[in-house]
């Protein structure tokens, strides 16, 4: 039960980044997005014996002594950030790799992935373009990802009915959805900086009325929603995102 609801809990924290994006950065664009082109891979998984070393997903909380997610529930489901981290890390890194094998970026700004539909059976397929694209920002290892709302929308009727309900979310997402970069000789890492992960608090309310009242799941996910902000307030450092290699 414990390990179902922290799941749920990352799952919604994945969605409240994704909806609460800021265009702050959009004076700032370049036409210069050579720095990241090419074809990176998803990272494969690294274990060692039963650990969990590293993966695809990026989960990196580090904060003060004693610092926990979902006090009100008791010592039976309450977890440290480190937890949680690990937990994001190695479950959605678990996840990912059966539905994300590629991301192809091109320096038009255009992107590309071979990805699979959710489902028990692997069956790889390219996205084609014109669904996302990005820009670089002038002098920051960033970018900003903008998705083609209409485009998403034809193909994914769910998609479509949530940004019709949430106007606002719409409006945000056409801003652009900023992501920072680190390259090394062999890898990519896409993730949200500690800056971007405070604003996303705002959009918590936001996302606690989207859950249904009455699962005590949803239920027991809130309470963790709800501890983020104080925990933020005692994080020295968070990365959320996503690990690439050539």
């Amino acid at each position: 039960m414990k390990k179902r609801i922290i799941y749920i809990f990352m799952m919604v924290m994945t969605v409240a980044m994704f909806t609460s994006c800021s265009n702050s950065d959009d004076d700032k664009k370049s036409d210069d997005n050579s720095a990241i082109a090419g074809t990176w891979n998803a990272a494969p998984i690294v274990t060692n014996g039963d650990y969990f070393v590293s993966g695809p997903v990026l989960f990196d909380w580090q904060a003060a002594a004693g610092t926990a997610l979902g006090k009100s529930l008791g010592t039976d489901n309450e977890i440290t950030v480190a937890q949680a981290a690990y937990l994001g890390q190695s479950m959605g890194s678990s996840y990912l790799t059966n539905l994300l094998k590629s991301v192809t970026f091109n320096s038009d700004g255009s992107i590309s992935a071979v990805y699979s539909d959710f489902g028990a059976s692997v069956n790889w397929k390219d996205s084609g373009t014109g669904y996302v694209t990005f820009k670089a920002v002038s002098g920051a290892n960033k970018i900003l990802v903008y998705l083609n709302i209409e485009k998403i929308s034809a193909a994914s009727p769910k998609f479509a009915a949530f940004v019709t309900a949430y106007p606002a979310v719409k409006a945000i997402i056409t801003g652009g959805i900023p992501l920072n970069y680190a390259i090394t000789s062999t890898g990519l890492t896409l993730y949200f900086d500690q800056d971007f992960i405070n604003q996303m608090t705002t959009f918590l309310p936001m996302v606690e009325a989207l859950m249904p009242t009455e699962d005590a799941t949803m239920t027991a996910v809130k309470a963790y929603l709800q501890d983020i902000p104080t925990a933020l307030q005692a994080t020295t450092s968070i990365k959320i995102g996503l690990n690439f290699v050539k």
